[in-house]
């Protein structure tokens, strides 16, 4: 009897020691984000003339920057607050989502996939194939790669471009999953 406690209690165990493994995880990516967040902007106002930062809409860049960098700052607050581990979970997919579209929307105002920031989409993606299951990560593999080719099939609809990075732009989405 005594052995059938101990083998129920070791997976409860291991469990509980993933999600905290899981935890230290996404705090790592919030430091990560928070640094992002302050490179973009600092990088903006101290940018050269030469750069692709805010070519195609430098307001828009600004705004999505200040937007992305406080939305950081306030995922901090959870963390002081204990949540249950389904709010932690829903709480993780909802900054991941609001991550990868802030991202996306970064990446089209540089000029896409040509000024390099879509790749930026990558870490919020391997974050989580980290801390969710294959069918989360592939989500938001999905959900990344669909934001860069939306917008970078928009950009190229409205801002006319020399050239066209389809190729780029699918490879880009074929390495994230």
């Amino acid at each position: 009897m005594y052995e059938t406690n101990v083998r129920a209690a070791a997976p409860v165990a291991a469990e509980t020691d993933s999600w905290r493994q899981h935890k230290q995880i996404f705090d790592i990516y919030n430091l990560y984000r928070i640094v992002l967040g302050l490179i973009l902007l600092i990088s903006f106002y101290f940018r050269d003339i030469s750069t692709t930062l805010g070519v195609v809409d430098d307001t828009l860049f600004v705004r999505t920057s200040i937007f992305y960098f406080i939305m950081n700052l306030l995922s901090l607050l959870p963390r002081i607050v204990k949540l249950s581990r389904v709010r932690e979970k829903e709480f993780f997919v909802a900054v991941l989502i609001v991550d990868i579209v802030t991202l996306v929307v970064i990446s089209y105002t540089c000029g896409g996939v040509s000024s390099g920031m879509a790749h930026l989409l990558i870490v919020p993606v391997a974050t989580s194939s980290i801390i969710f299951d294959t069918r989360m990560s592939t989500f938001f593999a999905a959900v990344g790669s669909i934001g860069v080719i939306y917008s970078e099939a928009y950009l190229s609809l409205t801002y006319l471009l020399g050239e066209n990075y389809s190729v780029q732009v699918g490879l880009l989405g074929f390495t994230s999953t």
